[in-house]
C-alpha cells in the first residue's frame, strides 16, 4: 500500500514518524476520514472543510500541501488500486522543542526524566 507523509509518495512499510512528534506522545493532532467508492471521494468538500476548521480550532498549522489533497488523494487512489478505499488524513502539530526545567533544585534527575525535560543544572541532558 502506497502512503503520503511529508511531501513524499512511498510504500507504507517504509513510513515513519519521529517518536518525538506530538501526535505521538500526546495524541496531539487532527483526522479526517475520507471516503470513496467506485473510485469517486465521497463529500469530498464537506470533509475538508471540517479537516480545515478542525486544524483552526486546535491552532495547528495548516500544511503546504493542503490546498492539493484532492489530487494527492486521487493519485494515492491510482496507486492503490482499490475501487473503494478510506483516506485517513492525518495532521500533527510536529515535534516538540527541547524543554528546559526551570526547577531542577526542586526535581530530581528522575523526575526531569519522567517528564521529558532537559536539566542543565544538575548535568543531565
Amino acid at each position: 500500500m502506497w502512503v503520503y507523509l511529508n511531501g513524499s509518495y512511498i510504500k507504507a512499510e517504509d513510513a515513519k514518524i519521529s517518536p518525538l512528534d506530538r501526535s505521538a506522545t500526546f495524541g496531539d493532532g487532527i483526522y479526517e476520514v475520507i471516503p470513496s467508492y467506485d473510485q469517486e471521494l465521497f463529500l469530498f468538500e464537506e470533509h475538508f472543510e471540517r479537516l480545515k476548521s478542525s486544524l483552526y480550532k486546535t491552532f495547528i498549522s495548516s500544511p503546504q500541501e493542503l490546498e492539493d489533497l484532492e489530487n494527492i488523494l486521487k493519485l494515492l487512489h491510482k496507486k492503490n488500486l482499490h475501487k473503494n478505499q478510506s483516506f485517513y488524513i492525518q495532521v500533527s502539530r510536529g515535534v516538540q522543542a527541547v524543554r528546559y526545567c526551570r526547577t531542577c533544585c526542586f526535581l530530581r534527575r528522575r523526575l526531569c526524566r519522567a517528564y521529558g525535560y532537559v536539566c542543565k543544572r544538575i548535568g543531565y541532558d
